[in-house]
């Protein structure tokens, strides 16, 4: 199909085509941005513009070697994982749980000289105002052993801690939620995709939406969607998040 000779309508299915957002494309195209929404609503119903859209799509689909079940399947990958897969909250004994009569449980014994040192280097006034650390609950402190319940510290609650999945450890459907990770003041920031994002970018794309600038959905949009969320992205790389510490630890 050549270009449509409605020159305004040719300027509204190129600018649809960007992001899929009508009203953004009816002003772009020139129409009063007070009526923008319903203008962008009326031209999509009319069939030349909205088989120009599809064509104008097609065209790019074709030049970047993608295809419309590619695009289809990554929004649905993110849209679709469960975030638990790459991010875990676990929950484990605190530093008090099993040492010896619920004193402070040091890992090792290095561990403890390490704690002692620091605190003996200190200047007088600091050491008068911090607690000797002592070994009396003893080693073998783990962050993964189960909570005590008669721990009087943590009262059986244990300690909260995050768990990053390894990137060699995910699914590529999986994988495609990941959008990066950084280092940050207490560990490793991870960023997901934005899943609603994801799920409201798929419906237009597959034009399930009865009103496409309105966001209304039609019944059967959950259904459709699961049957075509099979598929995913590359795998990103994922490591190990930190675990914030307790305040003797701070301590120390």
């Amino acid at each position: 199909m050549p270009a449509l000779t409605n020159v305004r309508h040719e300027k509204f299915a190129r600018a649809y085509v960007v992001d899929g957002n009508g009203r953004k494309a009816a002003t772009s195209a020139g129409y009063a941005p007070k009526t923008a929404e319903v203008t962008a609503s009326k031209l999509l119903r009319i069939a030349k513009v909205s088989e120009r859209i599809v064509e104008l799509r097609e065209e790019q689909a074709k030049k970047l070697d993608v295809t419309a079940l590619d695009v289809a399947r990554r929004y649905a990958a993110i849209g679709f994982s469960d975030p638990r897969k790459l991010v875990q909250v676990t929950c484990g004994a605190c530093r008090y749980c099993w040492g010896q009569d619920h004193a402070y449980h040091w890992r090792t014994e290095r561990e403890f000289q390490a704690a002692h040192e620091a605190w003996r280097i200190l200047s007088d006034a600091k050491r008068a105002l911090i607690d000797e650390p002592v070994f009396d609950g003893g080693i073998g402190y783990r962050s993964t052993l189960n909570p005590n319940p008669e721990c009087p510290e943590c009262d059986g609650q244990g300690m909260t801690d995050v768990t990053l999945t390894p990137s060699d450890q995910l699914t590529e459907h999986e994988a495609a939620l990941f959008a990066s990770a950084k280092w940050g003041r207490n560990g490793i920031e991870v960023k997901l995709h934005d899943q609603q994002t994801a799920l409201d970018a798929l419906a237009k794309h597959l034009g399930l939406y009865k009103d496409d600038d309105a966001n209304k959905a039609v019944s059967d949009l959950g259904a459709l969607l699961h049957r075509i969320s099979n598929g995913g992205a590359s795998v990103a790389p994922i490591a190990t998040g930190k675990r914030k510490p307790t305040n003797q630890e701070n301590d120390q």
